[in-house]
């Protein structure tokens, strides 16, 4: 859509993407006058999608504890917080998990080894070539914070402190005990052992009867994707099994998922959980969110395949003002298809 069509809109013809994309550039005091505005913008002021963006914003903050939200986070206004452990991932490659000691640094050659970069570039080095970090090219795009394999904590050099220590956020805490968890040595007295040598194993195969269940239920996917009858009743089904299912149909030897653990959506007194994140577009991935939108006729087929563990949530059961946003992203998501030929 052209920009001079986008001038065109009223305010209720923005569709939420929109509305989240011009939010993120105003400030805080903004966003709330315009949150009372009416009542479709007042759910601004809750929305962790548009506080997660305010975070990275104003803080350049990429990650937080699983306890916290963003916008309790926005809130601390967290200055105190290590900004650069958010370019680490999650989840090291088995590879550089407790890793080994190498004799000497790997930029100088001195039997001196004290720090290890977290980065693809995967060099352990002493104090000395650390200390040159930002003049070193072969260092070039590694993250300051590095393992100190002495102290066995994490060390930023841009913050200049080690970070995730007792008296520290406890956002950075938690995310620094992620990635340590992964480095420090196993306590069963195995640190200084020898890596095992990589074996390779022979690709899984299905049997033909997995085979061609794979194929039928992906058959059964594209259907859904080619449909076009927006009219027909959609269902929430949970993104983690929506994603376990998906690995069984597109990966040979994958198994196929449990019941469909719906559960996950729902508060402790079974109701359907009314700040759930879900796509506002059919064709478009949506990582971020906590459940999919499919047609009833996929419901059904997945639930008599697989089961139900917790309550079946249709967009039916979207009513009352707690649950206004929902239904807004729904139809947003059942008008999406118009946007493509």
């Amino acid at each position: 859509m052209s920009h001079l069509a986008y001038s065109n809109l009223t305010l209720d013809q923005l569709t939420p993407d929109l509305l989240l994309h011009i939010a993120q550039y105003l400030d805080i005091k903004s966003i709330l006058q315009l949150s009372m505005t009416c009542k479709r913008l007042s759910t601004l002021v809750n929305d962790e999608h548009l506080f997660r963006r305010l975070v990275e914003r104003d803080y350049q903050l990429t990650y937080k504890a699983a306890t916290n939200t963003w916008r309790s986070l926005y809130k601390l206004a967290p200055m105190d917080i290590c900004p650069h452990l958010g370019s680490l991932p999650e989840t090291f490659p088995q590879d550089k998990q407790h890793p080994q000691r190498h004799a000497t640094c790997d930029l100088c050659q001195q039997p001196s080894v004290t720090y290890l970069s977290l980065t693809s570039l995967d060099k352990q080095m002493c104090q000395a070539c650390v200390s040159k970090l930002k003049d070193n090219q072969q260092l070039q795009g590694t993250c300051s914070v590095m393992y100190n394999m002495d102290g066995q904590n994490l060390y930023c050099f841009e913050c200049s402190r080690a970070v995730g220590k007792e008296n520290s956020d406890m956002n950075e805490r938690e995310k620094a005990k992620q990635l340590l968890d992964q480095l420090q040595p196993p306590t069963n007295g195995l640190a200084n052992s020898p890596l095992p040598k990589p074996t390779t194993k022979a690709a899984p195969t299905d049997d033909p009867q997995d085979v061609q269940r794979r194929k039928a239920e992906h058959i059964r996917y594209i259907q859904e994707l080619r449909l076009e009858d927006m009219a027909i009743k959609h269902y929430l089904v949970e993104k983690n099994w929506s994603r376990n299912w998906m690995m069984f149909r597109t990966r040979e030897g994958t198994p196929p998922p449990g019941p469909i653990a719906n559960y996950r959506l729902a508060k402790n007194n079974g109701q359907l959980d009314p700040e759930l994140r879900v796509p506002y577009d059919k064709y478009r991935p949506a990582p971020e969110t906590h459940a999919d939108i499919i047609s009833e006729r996929l419901w059904t087929f997945l639930v008599d395949t697989y089961g139900l563990e917790g309550r079946a949530y249709s967009e039916d059961m979207l009513v009352g003002p707690d649950y206004a946003r929902l239904r807004e992203c729904v139809n947003e998501y059942k008008r999406s298809i118009e946007r493509y030929p």
